[in-house]
């Protein structure tokens, strides 16, 4: 299994999600949302473009380039990807694998 779990920029994440758009307007993607300041969850299914108003708002941003699951993981806080702090907000955007 390929897994590269990195640091992204808002250009490389904002990119990954015109993508989906460009791909097919019918995309959707699912954001689990963590407040560990408020110790609450919660999880939906919207649109790419939902996503790109996540991605504005984030300070750190990981992209998890999995060959069966890809993942973005936005922080409302600045982390460090060998050890993350739980708190703030963490959104994590489940992208769906495009067919090239």
């Amino acid at each position: 299994m390929i897994e590269a779990y990195e640091y992204s920029d808002y250009n490389q994440a904002m990119q990954k999600m015109k993508e989906l758009e460009k791909k097919n307007k019918k995309y959707k993607i699912l954001i689990y949302t963590i407040d560990y300041d408020q110790n609450e969850e919660s999880k939906k299914i919207t649109t790419p473009a939902e996503g790109c108003k996540l991605i504005k708002k984030a300070k750190t941003i990981f992209l998890n380039r999995d060959e069966i699951i890809e993942h973005m993981q936005l922080y409302s806080t600045i982390q460090d990807i060998e050890h993350i702090n739980r708190e703030g907000i963490m959104h994590d955007i489940i992208l769906p694998h495009l067919k090239e």
